[in-house]
């Protein structure tokens, strides 16, 4: 669930959203969003802290770098998330300058059965925080001695004799004014990731899985593939990637989630919950605001998973 530190919102690319954040309900003990079919849409991770941390994101149990199944274990591909930074990304990254964009779409044209085939964590968008475990030692810088070259059995409290050390703050300062830690060049040898890929090149690959855990996380009967929703890969889309220097040694310290389900199914869970509706703000000369269609058949190109029937009007953005 996103909390104060770290925010995790899907934005819609379908034309009829105009890159809205889809919303969240809180649904079976998880922020859940609606999807439609074959509607683009992009991943925002917002690190609303000082720090800077070290991400890796989960489309349905893959890891968007490798094309792996996702774990949590520390290595070199791992995003790099500036203090109150944000993380946006569209498209698998196929290559250095973009790839395959993100797509709701059913579960047979899915990533992650085409590539690892473990469909447990199907409908599961995650990330998971890594925050510095590195604390840069004191360094000891001794004071200069001052010795009195006289003979006399006192001395005055001006002339004494000094030999107190204590601890001086290099140049290498943890916490400093910019917000962040700041390392010199004589931090050592560090481990493999004080060098990470923000992005990396992985193209995606694998073989398909004979068969696969197919029931969802409310414990569902197994349904078909096609009428199952999953992430897909679309028309390919610009990305740049970049690399930089990430931490010295990161440290696990939470995971955000949403889940997505068909709209119509969520709008279902939300009728069988009695989820109430968006209230009226108490402003209605406010200004900007248009049209909102509700609940009427979106008809076009693009595929929609709208119910028929005669519930209430729940809001996607």
């Amino acid at each position: 669930m996103s909390n104060q530190n770290y925010t995790l919102d899907i934005i819609s690319h379908h034309p009829k959203f105009n890159s809205k954040s889809l919303r969240k309900y809180y649904v079976d003990g998880i922020e859940t969003v609606g999807a439609w079919g074959d509607e683009p849409f992009e991943i925002k991770f917002k690190n609303n802290t000082w720090q800077k941390v070290q991400v890796k994101l989960s489309v349905d149990g893959t890891d968007i770098l490798s094309g792996n199944k996702a774990s949590t274990d520390i290595d070199k591909n791992m995003w790099v998330v500036n203090g109150y930074g944000t993380l946006s990304l569209k498209a698998w990254p196929e290559t250095n300058n973009g790839g395959a964009a993100f797509v709701f779409t059913s579960a047979n044209n899915s990533v992650a059965i085409n590539t690892h085939g473990d469909m447990s964590s199907r409908g599961i968008i995650a990330a998971a925080v890594f925050v510095e475990g590195h604390v840069e030692p004191i360094r000891l810088t001794p004071v200069p001695v001052v010795i009195d070259n006289h003979h006399h059995h006192y001395l005055p409290y001006s002339r004494q004799r000094t030999d107190w050390y204590g601890p001086v703050w290099t140049s290498n300062t943890i916490g400093g004014l910019g917000g962040g830690n700041t390392y010199g060049s004589s931090t050592g040898n560090t481990i493999s990731t004080s060098s990470v890929m923000s992005y990396n090149s992985n193209t995606l690959g694998g073989a398909i899985m004979d068969s696969c855990d197919l029931s969802d996380d409310s414990g569902e009967a197994t349904k078909s593939l096609e009428s199952l929703v999953s992430v897909g890969a679309g028309q390919h889309v610009d990305q740049k990637i970049t690399y930089v220097t990430g931490l010295i040694k990161p440290v696990l310290t939470e995971t955000v989630r949403v889940r997505y389900l068909w709209w119509d199914e969520l709008q279902s869970k939300l009728v069988e919950h009695n989820v109430p509706a968006q209230h009226a703000s108490g402003f209605p000369g406010d200004k900007g605001k248009n049209i909102d269609l509700g609940g009427t058949p979106r008809i076009g190109d693009y595929k929609s998973t709208f119910p028929r029937q005669q519930v209430p009007v729940y809001s996607r953005v």
